[in-house]
């Protein structure tokens, strides 16, 4: 076994012959303590100034200090020092002062025997620890709490100015006198409030989810190519509105496929290439895609660098980009706006999928962030997760004909969704929960008339999407069934597969994708009947 460090304990003892006796008999008592002896405070202060010491066993009475003064002195000069008293003075009022202004033991020297001193040390010791530790943690809360209190004000600004927007564009639609351009124009910012608030709530979700560990990433096979070209093209616009030149370049050897979650994946590139538009003023901001050999999973990484010209960022606060609810300066939040969760959420998702998300930049000359992931996802690698293809990216949204069930509980969910579902030539019928889905279901199958495919809200009161799901499945229904949330965190398209559904769209409902993933059921429907249980 390693050697265990000794102690290091002080005695200040004006009396030597008592500080002899002490000594000793405290060295027959604990082997490990090591004693240097001082008699005045004026030594004592030196000797802590020269070397660290673990406990000091403190005399009142000295030549140079007297009383509770000397706790004090030696308390402002170590205050991480635990002290114990070990004096003639026998006055209970003063020891028990000495225990309020931070003594750990108050011990009379004609009522004390050495075992008793060696254990007082040893706890000494020990309790004060604690206490740092405890001092420690309660600065470490102070500080996060603090950080979350400017993290809530900021977030307040955040929603409550494109809420304001979009109330007061919303009264300038109801002007019945109101120009065409001027309601075009109010619609436009009504989306685009309405989408940063989106990624307002997007935000905070995710980083609640990395809080509580509830991240889980859904491998599928997936085309690196695919996803950072529908990336680029997304901010194309904004580039060359504030006229950047924002382009890709493709290294050799880079996979056509990876095993990877394409939504976190996506999810990650589109913060970073937001970011580098959203804080350059001019220049460039360049993508470059290459894979690169590691240590890591099996097979190489995907490595995707993302440079721009823009501000930059000081050096000291690089590290505090990856720190949830904190953003490097003041000024940015307040000029460029954001949640500051937004590279704490990529990283996390980036150690997630087998990779990670580091920084290089200073302040004027522009930084460089490099995102790496697995080309095996983590769980696919561990035969922990079963692949299956990608069907995250929207498909182009077709004419169709076919009839469609919607269930959901919002009357204005209902009207939104099915005029878009009209709109692309469906037929559609809704109902407002559970049961009276699973109701107009079975009876369409019995008139020989069935619906091509259910669409399904989960949350619903009375009977939800899940139960609902669940009773169609055992009562013999085959028909296509689409899980309809507002929850996309990894592992809600397996909660809803799990209970019976064929496919998967999220809320906000994005018109291309959803129009995409029902149009995969009324293309290619066939006859549906209730099978014998």
């Amino acid at each position: 076994m390693p050697d265990r460090r000794l102690a290091h304990a002080v005695l200040v003892e004006p009396d030597a012959a008592a500080a002899t006796l002490f000594i000793e008999a405290l060295r027959l008592k604990a082997a490990d303590l090591e004693i240097s002896h001082v008699e005045t405070l004026g030594d004592t202060l030196a000797v802590l100034k020269a070397r660290p010491c673990d406990v000091a066993l403190v005399e009142l009475k000295l030549a140079d200090s007297q009383g509770l003064a000397t706790l004090t002195k030696l308390r402002e000069a170590n205050p991480a020092m635990p002290i114990v008293i070990l004096t003639t003075i026998a006055d209970e009022d003063v020891a028990i002062t000495a225990i309020q202004q931070g003594a750990q033991d108050y011990l009379i020297k004609e009522a004390v025997h050495y075992a008793l001193i060696s254990r007082s040390i040893r706890y000494a010791i020990e309790r004060k620890r604690i206490e740092v530790e405890l001092q420690a943690a309660k600065a470490t809360a102070l500080a996060a709490s603090a950080a979350k209190s400017e993290f809530l004000a900021h977030m307040s600004h955040e929603i409550r100015n494109p809420l304001t927007a979009i109330v007061n564009y919303a009264e300038l639609l109801l002007e019945p006198e109101a120009p065409v351009e001027e309601r075009h124009a109010a619609i436009d910012t009504i989306r685009r409030n309405g989408l940063h608030l989106l990624e307002v709530v997007n935000d905070v979700l995710d980083v609640s989810k990395i809080e509580s560990r509830a991240f889980d990433i859904e491998p599928v096979e997936c085309s690196p190519t695919q996803i950072v070209s529908e990336v680029l093209e997304m901010f194309q616009v904004r580039a060359r509105a504030k006229g950047l030149e924002l382009t890709v370049h493709w290294k050799p050897g880079v996979p056509a496929k990876i095993v990877s979650d394409p939504f976190r994946l996506k999810q990650i590139l589109v913060n970073l290439i937001s970011n580098a538009v959203k804080f350059t003023n001019r220049g460039h901001v360049r993508v470059e895609v290459s894979a690169i050999v590691s240590g890591g999973w099996s097979g190489p990484e995907l490595q995707i660098v993302v440079a721009d010209t823009g501000v930059g960022i000081a050096e000291e606060r690089c590290q505090r980009l990856f720190v949830g609810y904190r953003q490097s300066e003041a000024w940015i939040a307040r000029q460029f706006g954001g949640t500051g969760l937004g590279l704490a959420i990529s990283r996390e998702l980036a150690l997630k999928l087998g990779g990670d998300v580091k920084v290089q930049s200073a302040l004027g000359t522009g930084s460089t962030f490099t995102m790496t992931v697995a080309t095996v996802a983590p769980q696919a690698a561990k035969g922990g997760a079963e692949l299956t293809s990608d069907s995250t990216c929207p498909v182009q949204a077709p004419q169709m004909s076919g009839r469609v069930l919607l269930a959901d509980d919002a009357p204005q969910n209902r009207r939104l969704i099915s005029a878009l579902l009209k709109k692309s030539g469906a037929r559609v019928d809704v109902v407002a929960n559970g049961q009276q889905a699973i109701d107009m279901a079975l009876n369409a199958v019995k008139r020989r008339q069935p619906y091509d495919v259910v669409l399904m809200d989960m949350v619903m009161p009375e009977k939800d999407g899940f139960t609902a799901t669940r009773q169609l499945r055992e009562a013999g229904y085959t028909g296509g069934i689409v899980a309809l949330t507002a929850n996309e965190g990894s592992g809600a398209r397996q909660e809803c597969l799990a209970a019976g559904c064929d496919d998967y769209a999220t809320k906000p409902v994005d018109r291309d994708t959803l129009i995409g993933v029902i149009s995969r059921w009324v293309k290619t429907a066939v006859e549906v009947a209730v099978q014998p249980a």
